[in-house]
């Protein structure tokens, strides 16, 4: 029931990314799961939260979206469908900065330009 409303809402929202919703339904029946068992988003691992958080972020469709740590708790897998939403909002002419400490170097290749600060300088540009 849950899973059904949820996705007739989704469909309802124009403006929904479509690279959201994949992070979305990747999460969806954990998070049904979850709510089926009254469990609260404080109680969700580190990962689990971060994923639902960038869910947000992208579900509100910015022109400019900033995301502090994007990476952080993520593992390989989930890094990968991110820097896969980073180069398809990036397409469709967002401007996405990202904030983020040792970036896989196979995931740099989405970002046009990486600066590295030290002690608040930058120290290094690509």
């Amino acid at each position: 029931m849950v899973k059904q409303n949820y996705l007739k809402m989704l469909r309802s929202i124009s403006t929904f990314v479509i690279c959201a919703l994949l992070v979305a339904i990747q999460i969806m029946s954990y998070v049904t799961s979850l709510y089926e068992k009254n469990m609260r988003v404080s109680k969700l691992s580190l990962g689990m939260k971060q994923r639902l958080a960038l869910c947000q972020a992208f579900m509100e469709d910015p022109a400019v979206l900033l995301l502090d740590e994007p990476f952080n708790a993520l593992d390989s897998k989930n890094m990968h469908i991110l820097t896969d939403v980073i180069a398809k909002e990036k397409a469709g002419g967002k401007i996405i900065i990202v904030a983020a400490h040792n970036i896989p170097a196979d995931l740099q290749g989405v970002f046009d330009e990486m600066l590295q600060m030290e002690n608040g300088e930058i120290v290094k540009t690509n």
